[in-house]
C-alpha cells in the first residue's frame, strides 16, 4: 500500500493530535507514504510563518521526522507548478509503474479527492477528529 499525502491532511492530523504512524498500522499492515516535495516544502513555509497553521505544521514536521526516521515514509519529488499537480502526477507514475500496487491519498480536498478518485486511488480523510479512514 502505498500512502500519499498532502498538507491539508498532515495539518490537520497535528491540529486533532492524530498520530499517523499508529493510524496507518492499525489500518493497513504494511504500507509506505510518501510526501511529495512541494508538501514538504508548504509546511516549511507554514512553519516559518506567523498564521494560525505554523505550529500545527511544527507538529507535522516533528511527525514526519519520526516516520521517516522508521523508513515508513519518504520524500518524493516531481516537477509541477504546485502540490496537488505534484500528487496527481505522483498517483499517475505510481500506477503506470505497479499496476497492483493499490495507492491511497490522504487528502481534506473535495477537487484533488475527485481527481484522484478519476485516477483509480482511494481517498482517506479525517474523521470526527480524532480517525482516518478510507473513503
Amino acid at each position: 500500500m502505498i500512502i500519499i499525502v498532502d498538507t491539508n491532511f498532515l495539518i490537520y492530523c497535528s491540529k486533532y493530535k492524530i498520530d499517523l504512524l499508529s493510524e496507518l498500522s492499525n489500518i493497513y499492515p504494511k504500507y509506505e507514504v510518501l510526501v511529495p516535495q512541494k508538501v514538504f516544502n508548504e509546511l516549511q513555509k507554514l512553519k516559518k510563518g506567523h498564521g494560525k497553521d505554523n505550529f500545527a505544521a511544527s507538529l507535522a514536521l516533528e511527525m514526519m521526522k519520526k516516520m521517516l526516521d522508521e523508513k515508513k515514509m519518504k520524500i518524493q519529488g516531481l516537477s509541477s507548478k504546485n502540490a496537488d499537480d505534484e500528487i496527481v502526477k505522483l498517483v499517475e507514475q505510481l500506477k503506470e509503474i505497479n499496476k497492483s500496487e493499490k495507492i491511497r491519498v490522504g487528502t481534506m480536498d473535495i477537487k484533488l479527492s475527485d481527481k484522484i478518485k478519476r485516477l483509480g486511488a482511494g481517498i482517506l480523510k479525517i474523521r470526527q477528529k480524532k480517525r482516518i479512514s478510507e473513503e
